[in-house]
């Protein structure tokens, strides 16, 4: 009789914690600006560190290509944290990457580079937008090639016209904003379908 007793009362503090984790999560996403299931806004130390804990690392020769290294003098075996936005989740369709260029003891930043891919398939084409900055945001470099790409989406040798573009002209630093709303605000970022009631899932019959 006690042990049912204590079964019981186990699993009702079980069923009250999840349903007050639940009602946590989808406090949160009503709080989270933008509309439900778009991220709260960060800062650029804030989504640096983040990126530094959890994102993904490998040389950035090898993620993101030996030519595109050499262009902004970034050395080939250095190493890189990244974050990638695949197309299908911006407003967009661009596919986008936040990459941390770490410094040898792997710990911080030495510098950030923004990454946009445009695709435009009825016209075969392709364009690539760089935007290197220094650890506080500030613009170094950004370049933008588009040319022909072939059927597996890569350049067409001799169709990519590279563009250096200018930092202090309007355009560029549009494009700039842009993709830094769009890491730090979620603007841009599809917002991520509404999680079910939490009573929804409590009363779905057990299979």
């Amino acid at each position: 009789m006690i042990s049912k007793l204590m079964s019981r009362a186990l699993r009702a503090a079980s069923l009250s914690l999840f349903i007050l984790a639940g009602l946590g999560c989808q406090a949160r996403r009503v709080q989270a600006p933008g509309g439900s299931g778009v991220p709260a806004p960060l800062d650029l130390p804030s989504l640096t560190r983040s990126t530094l804990g959890k994102g993904a690392r490998m040389p950035f020769e090898r993620k993101f290509g030996r030519n595109l290294a050499l262009s902004f003098g970034i050395p080939v075996e250095g190493m890189t944290a990244f974050e990638i936005a695949e197309a299908h989740v911006t407003e967009d369709h661009r596919q986008r990457a936040f990459a941390l260029l770490l410094d040898p003891e792997g710990g911080s930043a030495a510098s950030i580079m923004l990454m946009a891919v445009e695709w435009s398939l009825p016209t075969g084409d392709k364009g690539d937008l760089y935007l290197h900055l220094t650890p506080g945001g500030d613009l170094r470099l950004g370049l933008h090639c588009r040319g022909k790409i072939d059927e597996y989406g890569a350049y067409v040798k001799g169709t990519c016209v590279l563009q250096r573009l200018d930092p202090d002209a309007e355009e560029t630093k549009t494009l700039l904003q842009r993709e830094m709303d769009f890491w730090l605000k979620g603007i841009g970022r599809k917002a991520r379908p509404p999680k079910p009631p939490i009573e929804a899932i409590i009363r779905q019959p057990k299979p």
